[in-house]
């Protein structure tokens, strides 16, 4: 017999279940669930793909982009982070990294990667994860993700203005 959401159970038929709602009433919130799911991931992938085309940390990394990011820290909420933990934050970001790996990324010694990162930890950022030291690893909190993702923001901006062409003196737009 095809699947119809009825399960034969000895001589009893048991109407499917999901979280205690009969399949039948349920199968119409499929497709809205789906749609949703899908317009996230491929947000999400053109999020990732802008990011990977940010340009070297050293080109975007100014004192004007860093005011800027941490305006828009401090307008979320996100006190704790400053200027010097912008390297760590950089896209693609710490989390999931070792303090070796992450001192590699940002061109820092490995004591001061460490430093910082504790840093974080004691604002919420992130977690530490195993004992002190290169093999440490890195996790984002969720005010960590939050940071990470105003950051990304901001510096998506600051790229996106740098490289829009400069008006030419005397010429109207229109």
């Amino acid at each position: 017999m095809p699947y119809s959401g009825i399960i034969g159970h000895g001589d009893r038929v048991i109407l499917a279940h999901l979280a205690g709602i009969p399949v039948e009433e349920w199968a119409p919130f499929w497709v809205p669930i789906v749609v949703l799911l899908v317009w996230g991931w491929r947000r999400e992938r053109r999020g990732r793909a802008a990011i990977a085309k940010l340009p070297k940390e050293q080109d975007l990394l100014t004192d004007a982009t860093f005011a800027r990011i941490h305006a828009a820290w401090r307008a979320a909420g996100l006190d704790g982070a400053e200027q010097r933990h912008l390297k760590l934050l950089y896209p693609p970001g710490p989390d999931g990294l070792t303090v070796a790996q992450l001192a590699e990324q940002t061109k820092l010694d490995e004591r001061a990667a460490a430093r910082q990162l504790l840093e974080l930890e004691e604002a919420g950022f992130v977690t530490l994860d195993g004992k002190p030291g290169p093999e440490q690893q890195v996790f984002l909190t969720m005010r960590g993700f939050d940071l990470e993702s105003v950051t990304e923001e901001e510096l998506l901006r600051a790229a996106d203005e740098r490289a829009a062409p400069e008006p030419v003196a005397g010429v109207s737009a229109t």
